[in-house]
């Protein structure tokens, strides 16, 4: 069997297990991403990190709900690769993945200390698979551990790892149990392409720390994340010890702000973001109404805007302006997003303007109007799949400190007792 077959009956299997209602939308984009899965050869990729995710669900090991960009992608929602589905969170799959700009984020977020112990479940449960962690030519500044093989230095990359069906036989060590393949050049290693991240997370640790203690039925997996209780502790801005928020200036937003979802957590999360803070006040006057900077008050703007409550801080956000504003596809719209970035400088826009590929409604005054709107924060932002995660630990730390508060004090505040 092809492994596009096998991954095609992984996903079916896990649109069975959630109960996913087979609509237009859904059909649609999970035969989207598939295509594109298999034109690019990603199939083995996505089985793979499918067989880390469960290894993690088997072995009760705490993840994070998402990883980067995977976020955007309904095939890792259905594979539980992710927890958050990107349908209902409107998360394009363009900025998951576009054909010939860069390797997909595929990987996974964990409690420090597993990243070995389940690479090791999954060569022991899946004996065909082997895994390197990836060490690449020393030339870059990263501040990475380093390694030596054939008199050179090489940088061992903290999270990537190849794995693969097929045994590894060139530029190839093993030190202290670990299997290292050694790249020159990253950037043109098809094993750097086809690499997955596995990422410890030291918060997640101590959620797996506190889990072991006060029982598994409290697994953040098991935990609701609507409990109104836990809103009001940031409500109230009882943040210590609360995953990206344990940090003076929210304590001021949250005096005003007051966060009813993992959503507005996620806008409060990204308004910290470096050059985000001119949203700070804005976010602490909000009062459900936006004001728009724009001429044309329609429902359409209004609809892209209210889901960030007026601000642009998610990449998302620019991909459905520029769809609406200039007529561009999404995945045209990402392409372009990343170009303006890579340039700093919205110059790839402007020639598309003046070269007339694009149809829009609006003129263009209006049209420079809006890319002024947009200069300055198109850097800035960053894919809300990232926030809506760190929302989600925080959530989970704002839940066992409100209901576990002894043993929440007794490990995430360990050292500060250690040293009374």
């Amino acid at each position: 069997m092809h492994n596009i077959d096998i991954l095609k009956q992984l996903v079916f299997k896990g649109v069975d297990e959630k109960k996913i209602e087979i609509t237009q939308e859904v059909s649609d984009r999970i035969s989207k991403e598939l295509t594109v899965i298999e034109q690019n050869d990603l199939a083995d990729l996505f089985i793979i990190c499918t067989r880390i995710a469960e290894i993690c669900r088997e072995n009760q090991i705490v993840t994070s709900f998402g990883y980067s960009t995977s976020t955007n992608s309904y095939i890792c929602y259905c594979l539980n690769i992710t927890n958050i589905d990107p349908i209902a969170e409107n998360l394009p799959f363009e900025i998951f993945f576009i054909e010939n700009q860069n390797k997909t984020n595929l990987g996974i977020q964990l409690a420090k200390g597993f990243q070995t112990k389940v690479l090791d479940i999954l060569e022991f449960k899946y004996p065909e698979y082997h895994y390197y962690k990836i060490a690449f030519g020393n030339n870059t500044k990263l501040k990475y551990s380093q390694i030596e093989y054939n008199n050179k230095t090489y940088k061992i990359h903290p999270t990537y790892f190849y794995i693969s069906k097929t045994e590894l036989k060139q530029n190839v060590i093993i030190q202290d149990g670990i299997k290292y393949v050694f790249i020159n050049n990253i950037l043109r290693s098809n094993k750097y392409y086809k690499s997955i991240s596995i990422v410890e997370n030291i918060y997640l640790g101590q959620i797996q720390e506190l889990v072991e203690v006060i029982g598994y039925q409290y697994h953040p997996n098991n935990i609701n994340l609507n409990d109104v209780n836990v809103f009001q502790t940031f409500q109230n801005s009882e943040i210590e010890k609360i995953f990206g928020f344990d940090i003076i200036i929210y304590k001021l937003i949250f005096m005003h702000f007051k966060p009813k979802s993992l959503n507005d957590l996620a806008i409060a999360r990204a308004v910290y973001m470096p050059n985000n803070l001119h949203y700070v006040d804005p976010l602490k006057e909000y009062n459900g109404k936006i004001d728009f900077p724009f001429e044309k008050k329609d429902l359409t703007i209004y609809k892209i805007f209210k889901e960030t409550k007026g601000m642009l801080v998610f990449s998302e956000t620019f991909l459905y302006l520029f769809d609406y504003f200039i007529g561009l596809t999404l995945e045209d719209a990402e392409k372009i997003r990343r170009e303006c970035l890579e340039e700093k400088d919205f110059i790839p826009l402007t020639k598309l303007i003046f070269k007339n590929k694009i149809k829009t409604p609006f003129d263009f005054s209006e049209i420079i109007s809006v890319m002024l709107y947009f200069e300055n924060r198109l850097y800035i932002s960053k894919p809300k799949g990232k926030f809506l995660t760190d929302a989600i630990i925080s959530y989970w730390a704002a839940y066992y400190k409100l209901y576990f508060f002894k043993e929440f004090v007794n490990i995430f505040c360990k050292d500060e007792i250690e040293k009374k």
